[in-house]
């Protein structure tokens, strides 16, 4: 695998469950969340490099959360998913396009934030 860019972190407090929030307030941190990874994605991959058309992106998403007891990984599935959409929207991908893109989860202690990576599998290989 090629790493493209560096790893970077996004400022952001994600939420697992917002019950209760009323739906305009609800709209604009999900507008929030997707516009500032896809800003944050565009700062780490630059428009003046070109992103390759042939192989796999493999982005790694690792919530960090300053809870008490570690997160599981499928919280933080859930935690991310507009972060997800507003990579994808940079990379050009579908996120549900699992030939053009492949997702990791992770999760950490710390201050409130995402961090990701991305990098290209080469499919033309055989994995072992």
């Amino acid at each position: 695998m090629k790493l493209l860019g560096s790893s970077t972190i996004i400022g952001l407090r994600t939420h697992t469950n917002a019950g209760g929030e009323h739906r305009f307030k609800r709209a604009r941190r999900v507008a929030t969340e997707r516009e500032s990874a896809y800003l944050a994605a565009l700062v780490a991959l630059p428009p003046r490099n070109p992103l390759p058309t042939t192989g796999r992106f493999v982005v790694g998403l690792t919530r960090v959360s300053p809870a008490t007891r570690p997160p599981d990984d499928d919280n933080a599935r859930v935690a991310m998913k507009h972060v997800r959409d507003g990579i994808a929207d940079r990379l050009g991908v579908d996120d549900g396009d699992t030939s053009r893109v492949r997702w990791e989860y992770a999760t950490e202690r710390g201050p409130w934030g995402v961090r990701f990576t991305v990098a290209l599998e080469d499919l033309g290989r055989s994995r072992t």
